[in-house]
Parts: structure tokens; sequence; C-alpha cells
């Protein structure tokens, strides 16, 4: 694993201990079974390498909007809560310090806008530079006039100068999609402002981890985006 791309963990200081911690991730919540006004519980665990016990246990406790209580009738069965290692759960503390912001880093680029005006990108890195194994977030913002978007996917291709052909590439969907469709309310790579009128603004965004240099000089890189 690179431990530099976190997905749904990500370590301030990956090398070195004591480090925070950011963990996050994105759930669609479920209808009601029974159509009642039953409370509801999330439970989340964390396992690492060793599997066993978990690293923390965290539950939490809501209730749905009324207007989505009604039972669903694709449910799926209920199921058993798991059997959790057998630990104890500290009490919850306050935050007192966020993890460092990343480091914005220095480039150079060039826009071609089409159905998307982008007004502005940004690049910040896990380790503050142009390295390779680090993680980049790519971010362009700008605005949408005309064309109403339900689905698609942000791609990059990364080239070393010197390089005849690219040396590495990737994609990421818009939005979160089944064999029905897109939910446009449920963005990926793309998050509108509104996604149910036009105009609208948004912000796009992808996660880059850096190739090594193929030549292993100093070649300067290009990266292109597009959507």
């Amino acid at each position: 694993c690179n431990v530099f791309d976190g997905i749904a963990l990500k370590l301030n200081d990956p090398t070195s201990l004591p480090t925070s911690f950011v963990a996050t991730i994105k759930i669609t919540l479920p209808r009601s079974v029974t159509g009642g006004s039953n409370p509801f519980k999330l439970l989340l665990w964390g396992v690492d390498q060793d599997h066993n016990p978990a690293d923390f246990v965290v539950s939490l406790d809501y209730n749905l909007v009324s207007g989505d209580v009604a039972a669903d009738a694709d449910a799926a069965p209920l199921l058993e809560m798991p059997e959790m290692p057998d630990m104890e759960i500290p009490a919850p503390t306050a935050v007192v310090e966020q993890t460092a912001a990343p480091t914005s880093l220095p480039f150079k680029y060039n826009v071609t806008n089409g159905a998307f005006t982008i007004d502005s990108v940004s690049a910040v890195s896990s380790t503050g530079s142009w390295q390779a194994g680090a993680a980049v977030t790519v971010t362009m913002t700008g605005d949408i006039a005309s064309k109403q978007i339900v689905a698609g996917t942000l791609k990059y291709k990364v080239y070393e100068m010197g390089v005849r052909y690219f040396i590495d590439q990737g994609f990421s969907p818009y939005f979160d999609c089944t064999n029905k469709g897109c939910n446009v309310f449920d963005g990926i790579a793309l998050k509108l402002n509104d996604p149910t009128s036009l105009p609208t603004s948004f912000v796009a965004t992808i996660k880059i981890t850096l190739p090594r240099s193929v030549t292993g000089g100093s070649n300067p890189f290009k990266l292109l985006l597009w959507g």
C-alpha cells in the first residue's frame, strides 16, 4: 500500500509516530425497512494490517427525516450486528488542533474551455512538493452555462519531456453511478453547486500519485486533464 495516497485514511506524517490522521467514508443512507420512525445506528470500525483488534470503533445514532421513512420494497434483508473485538472504547475527546493543510504547489497552466468554463486551477501535495510518490490533488473551479451534466469522467495523462509516450494515466467518474444511472447529487470528481438547473458553478477534483522520472533526469513534466 502507498501510505502517502490515503483513501479512507490520510496520515499527516505517514513515516513517523505519533501522527494525526483524518478518516473519511461516504455512505448512501438506506430507507427504513419497516416504514416506521425507528432510530438508526451507524457502526464504523477500522482494522489495520494486523486485522485484530480493531483500531477504533465509532457508533452514530440518527433518525431519518419524515420524507424518508417509507418502507423500501427493494430493501436488503435485515443484518445482524457483526461481532466486534472485545476492546475498550476510549471516551471521546475534543479536537484541539487540525491536521496541517497541504502545501499549494507552483505551476503554470493553460485552459481550453468547452461546456465548462474554468476560472481557477490549484494543486496541493501530501509532501509539499512535486515529488515522485506524492499524492497531489488538483482542483478546478468554474461555471457551466448551458449543458446539463448527468454523467461523465475526469481523465488525466502525465508526460515527461523527452519521453515519446505518456508515463502515467488515470480517471475518476464525475458522479457515483450504477447500472440505473448516475446520482448528480453525489459528486466524486465533479460537484455541481446546483445539479438541477443552469447556469451552475462547479468544483472538479482528482487525486494523482506522481510517477517517477523515466529518464532519471530533471526533465519537466506535463499533466494533461480533460473531462
